[in-house]
């Protein structure tokens, strides 16, 4: 009993030190992560590199493939390019695997007596030591994990009716595959599987052929749960979690049948090429795991492609992502500042245009077939951030002062272009209160329709802004009298209105004085950027004519 008391407790201590040390990254670190990835997205020859080191680092390709997943679903990265970095982890996971096929009792005591050191001297209170005091732990259990559950799997071969069992009756081959595919389901980690198998393999519970099928199995596990957790995503979503399930189907669907051919030939295979570089058998299955995950990063990366275009079709992007996507943008156009201000105009032209569609619901012209307020809004938030990115990347990239000017007031009306279609959305969510009220009724269709009217003119203000920007400043001018006199009559109409309907309307009148504002500060921006861009015209001709 004390034998299988040992194998379970290294067990868990290996899988709590599995998730705190992740954790501990992923809490401290997850800015540094995403930075990472996205440097990977624009630097292709970074993406084995950092790809290897996220995998390392969080031992869990299902982790790294999710936060892929979130950032391109984001449109924080490019997400054809991000695609071999989710197998390239895949490859960084086997590093659990290697340290699992060594006697690793003298780090582990150094890691603990480290970290019991800092708890005692209170460094963990300390911002600056909480981190590696974490990431130290994580990793002292989980190793500390590994070892005894190695020390337990030696011994049980002393029990009796254990040894009876596994030298009479050996496991099914197909039983194994079966059980480590759940286990791999279940555990989200192929190389979990893998470096328990490791241990098994040391202390001589498995043979070779065992361990190697549990390793194939817990492969295909990990990919059928990543399926799983990504099975109610649509588009960019989707299809980056058929490239995780493909790298490692795809993996098992080529390497598996040599495997089984060797097995059942006297020809070389996986098994004799690892024995040909090692003899001791837990480095032999570390290099068959490796091998494994190499095949499936090697075919994202060269295949990536092809593969994405397949998910495309299976998984294609429904209208609210697409409308979430920039038309105009392009990583090219940052080499010329001018033209690409260019292009942030036709796009922040598209959000201003979709501002009146915040109302299409409540009008009483409302169009069939509109997008519901909350994809909308995320589309459009999606396509800001798109924005903000692509001036933050040109204003790192120009030098001239006028152009940085001109950068700045376009930085300027993104932010405000936010603020607006949050402060639509808001006052979308007011207005569609249930008013029964006749009076009440009349106020709102009187705010809907005075709302609308100042969202075409801003929407024609972008076409034509030297004359549509005086006729949208004089319409968004102050309107503090006017709500006042609208709340006063809220106020008298107190036989009218029901207590909820005056509360709905009261702030809805918040929420319209605070949107008009908003508009007219669009529209100063917008006056100021045209005069700034007609100076900076004006002085390209005088240069031009000086030079002449």
């Amino acid at each position: 009993m004390d034998i299988f008391a040992m194998f379970f407790a290294g067990l868990g201590l290996f899988f709590i030190g599995l998730r705190g040390f992740a954790n501990s990254f992923k809490s401290s670190n997850g800015r540094l992560f995403h930075s990472l990835v996205k440097l990977a997205g624009k630097r292709r020859e970074l993406t084995v590199l950092i790809g290897t080191f996220a995998g390392a680092i969080t031992q869990s390709g299902v982790a790294v493939a999710y936060m892929i997943i979130s950032l391109g679903a984001a449109g924080a990265i490019n997400v054809r390019r991000a695609v071999p970095l989710i197998g390239w982890a895949n490859v960084g996971t086997t590093g659990l695997v290697l340290l699992a096929a060594f006697d690793i009792y003298l780090m582990i005591y150094l890691m603990l007596g480290v970290v019991g050191v800092g708890y005692y001297l209170r460094l963990y209170d300390s911002e600056r030591f909480r981190f590696p005091l974490a990431a130290l732990l994580g990793l002292g259990l989980l190793l500390l994990g590994l070892a005894t559950l190695k020390s337990g799997a030696s011994h049980l071969n002393e029990v009796v009716w254990v040894n009876e069992i596994l030298s009479t009756s050996p496991p099914s081959l197909v039983l194994l595959f079966l059980a480590a595919v759940l286990f791999g389901t279940i555990a989200q980690s192929s190389a979990t599987a893998a470096a328990i198998s490791v241990t098994l393999i040391v202390a001589g519970l498995f043979n070779m052929d065992q361990a190697l099928v549990v390793l194939f199995g817990a492969n295909l596990g990990s990919a059928i749960c990543v399926y799983i957790l990504g099975r109610g995503m649509t588009g960019v979503g989707m299809q980056l979690v058929l490239m995780q399930v493909w790298s490692k189907a795809l993996s098992v669907l080529v390497l598996l049948p040599v495997l089984i051919f060797e097995l059942n030939s006297d020809y070389p295979g996986l098994e004799t090429l690892a024995a040909m570089l090692t003899e001791d058998a837990g480095l032999q299955l570390t290099l068959v795991s490796l091998i494994i995950q190499l095949v499936g990063a090697l075919m994202l990366s060269y295949l990536g492609d092809t593969l994405m275009d397949i998910a495309e079709k299976v998984a294609p992007e429904g209208r609210a992502e697409t409308m979430g996507r920039p038309k105009y943008l392009f990583d090219q156009a940052l080499n010329d500042p001018e033209s690409a201000m260019d292009l942030v105009g036709k796009e922040q032209a598209r959000l201003v245009a979709r501002l009146p569609h915040y109302l299409d619901s409540l009008r009483s012209e409302a169009q069939p077939g509109a997008l519901p307020v909350i994809q909308l809004h995320t589309a459009s938030l999606s396509l800001a951030a798109h924005c903000r990115r692509f001036i933050s990347e040109l204003t790192v990239r120009t030098r001239s002062a006028p152009s940085l000017e001109r950068i700045a007031g376009m930085q300027s009306r993104n932010e405000t272009l936010v603020h607006m279609l949050e402060g639509c959305q808001e006052l979308s969510a007011s207005l569609a209160h249930p008013f029964g009220e006749p009076m009440a009724q009349r106020m709102r269709n009187s705010i809907i329709e005075g709302l609308h009217a100042l969202l075409l003119t801003l929407e024609d203000s972008l076409n034509d802004p030297e004359d549509d920007c005086e006729i949208l400043l004089l319409m968004s001018s102050d309107r503090s009298g006017l709500m006042e006199q609208f709340r006063s009559d809220l106020l008298d109409s107190e036989a009218s209105l029901s207590m909820e309907s005056r509360r709905a309307l009261f702030t809805t009148t918040t929420l319209f004085e605070r949107l008009v504002w908003q508009i007219h500060n669009f529209a100063r921006v917008l006056a100021r950027s045209d005069r700034q861009r007609e100076n900076g015209v004006e002085s390209d001709l005088a240069s031009l004519e000086s030079a002449l």
